[in-house]
């Protein structure tokens, strides 16, 4: 069983808001470990895109590059 908070307090209420089959998504916020560490919901993949959009910034202040590039941002690998 899935339980979810939205602050209604009868069956009633919920069911104005809410119905069976409706989408929801898990809020996980942005965690500050120690030192200069954090931890958040597929930060992975959030830093893999910054790191990628800094890379085609750095290759297209080049004058001329001697091959194609080619750059890719996909979702659901572990699908």
């Amino acid at each position: 069983k899935l339980y979810a908070d939205i602050g209604t307090i009868s069956l009633k209420e919920t069911e104005k808001y809410v119905q069976v089959g409706d989408v929801c998504a898990i809020d996980v916020p942005l965690m500050k470990l120690k030192g200069s560490r954090i931890a958040g919901a597929a930060l992975d993949n959030k830093a893999s895109c910054a790191i990628i959009y800094k890379i085609a910034q750095l290759l297209s202040a080049e004058e001329a590059l001697p091959f194609e590039v080619g750059f890719a941002f996909t979702v659901q690998e572990e699908v």
